[in-house]
């Protein structure tokens, strides 16, 4: 077995009908938390027809960041959209290279 030792992570929460709703009739609460390609914000990602809101990540994440991660992902997404709780467990997914290139986050196949 062999360890990629540079390939991005992108760690997200998927969204829910209601902010999924939201975010196609452009109805946020606050101004948009995501852009694509900037780390200062969140990215949005499709991954097999679903919509996730999240981080992309150096690879190696040590396990007590992911905690932090997702308080800081939920309570910037509960803000935005307006949700009391946002439910859901965070997913993490590899993130194929040309993407992060780009700046257009793409989950690998998974």
């Amino acid at each position: 077995m062999r360890i990629e030792t540079d390939q991005k992570l992108f760690l997200g929460l998927k969204l829910g009908s209601e902010m999924r709703r939201q975010y196609a009739e452009g109805k946020l609460a606050h101004r948009p938390a995501f852009k694509a390609g900037d780390p200062a914000h969140l990215e949005l990602v499709e991954v097999k027809g679903d919509l996730f809101i999240g981080r992309i990540l150096d690879p190696g994440l040590a396990l007590d960041e992911v905690a932090d991660l997702e308080r800081n992902i939920k309570s910037i997404v509960a803000v935005t959209f307006s949700v009391s709780k946002p439910a859901g467990p965070l997913r993490i997914f590899p993130v194929e290279r040309e993407d992060v290139n780009t700046g257009l986050a793409a989950a690998a196949n998974s």
